[in-house]
């Protein structure tokens, strides 16, 4: 909600990305699939929010912006494929052109999702990414193999990969394990959270975020980002450990 009540403040936040060296952000839209499957009245009004405000900050920069999209509830009344095309739909009518399905424990809907949004934008770039445990298992007993086998041989998925759960030693581990036609992505928590009364801390120092994140780089991961706790310091490491790596002949 804060895409209405706090637009400077979220806007100043997307620039603080963006001016570390993010090449891409995202719209903080991220539990509108819930609130669409839940019927909350506006949540197209928050998609618009959130849109503009991404690419009001990404625009000047030349940067991509990726509408996303988080888990959507699974139900006989309303079936995750539903519920994704009405967000993706509203997102596609905004001008949206890049699509992240993030935070994934299951692919229920999604390919249909995707079909259906390729269908009316064939340009369409969609990115499927799963949260996966360090034993390669996602909350609901899915194994990251399988998951990113069924995208890649999907024909409609353009990027797979990883986000969020992991740190990035083990999500490192997890990357060299998969094997996939389309490009990799891996976007792991800043660390693991430290739990107390009132907040969740993620302790990860930004030189060992980079230093992994960079280590999957060179083993030839071409999307890379961050989860939870990362910051915008972690991202300035992040681009000065790529930008340090060697040219990669195309």
């Amino acid at each position: 909600t804060w895409n209405l009540s706090k637009p400077e403040e979220l806007l100043a936040i997307h620039k603080e990305y963006l001016e570390a060296g993010a090449d891409a952000i995202k719209t903080n839209t991220f539990g509108l699939p819930r609130m669409a499957a839940a019927h909350m009245p506006g949540w197209e009004a928050l998609a618009e929010a959130g849109w503009k405000l991404a690419e009001a900050a990404a625009a000047p920069a030349g940067a991509f912006v990726f509408a996303d999209l988080g888990p959507a509830p699974e139900t006989e009344a309303l079936p995750a494929a539903q519920v994704y095309t009405a967000v993706a739909e509203q997102f596609r009518k905004l001008g949206a052109k890049n699509f992240l399905f993030e935070t994934l424990s299951s692919d229920a809907g999604i390919l249909e999702a995707v079909r259906t949004l390729k269908a009316v934008e064939p340009d369409a770039f969609v990115l499927v990414s799963f949260a996966v445990l360090p034993d390669g298992y996602t909350r609901e007993g899915l194994y990251c193999k399988d998951l990113v086998r069924r995208m890649s041989e999907s024909g409609c998925v353009d990027a797979v990969g990883l986000n969020c759960v992991s740190a990035p030693g083990a999500m490192r581990t997890l990357a060299r394990s998969l094997s996939s036609a389309l490009p990799l992505s891996v976007m792991p928590n800043a660390g693991y959270p430290v739990v107390t009364r009132t907040q969740v801390r993620y302790q990860g120092k930004p030189e060992y975020f980079a230093k992994e994140l960079a280590r999957i780089a060179a083993e030839g991961v071409r999307i890379l980002g961050g989860c939870c706790g990362t910051t915008p310091a972690h991202v300035a490491a992040l681009r000065a450990a790529l930008d340090s790596l060697p040219a990669v002949e195309k």
